[in-house]
């Protein structure tokens, strides 16, 4: 959520709306009343109208916001999920089985070695 672009949008329909009132104010000469007073009344009552739809927008919309956990977050729950209790009868201990991956350290000696095949043109 960007509070900028709430602004933006809002702004820009305000613009619109004040083209719409500049193009109408002069029907109000016709009724006796100054047409620049008239104006500045409608323009500062829209403005506040403004300020208020920008505060509402800004408001409803953080109250959609959805905090997500991190990637090492959701690993160790995982983790935690997939660990499995075995008691081993009457007054036994309790072990705890977890499901590990096995290349896990190989990762980075892979990565050298693509690396060094690259570089030095070994191939298998």
């Amino acid at each position: 959520m960007d509070a900028a672009q709430v602004v933006d949008s809002q702004w820009k329909d305000h613009l619109l709306a004040m083209d719409h009132l500049k193009e109408g104010i002069g029907l109000r000469g016709y009724a006796q009343r100054d047409p620049l007073v008239e104006y500045k009344k409608e323009a500062f009552t829209m403005f506040g109208e403004l300020s208020g739809r920008i505060a509402t927008e800004v408001v409803m919309r953080l109250f959609k916001i959805q905090v997500q956990r991190n990637q090492e977050e959701r690993i160790k729950t995982r983790q935690q999920k997939t660990a499995l209790n075995y008691n081993l009868g009457e007054g036994g201990s309790q072990q705890t089985a977890r499901k590990e991956r096995k290349w896990d350290g190989m990762i980075p000696v892979l990565r050298q070695r693509e690396k060094y095949k690259k570089c030095c043109g070994v191939h298998e």
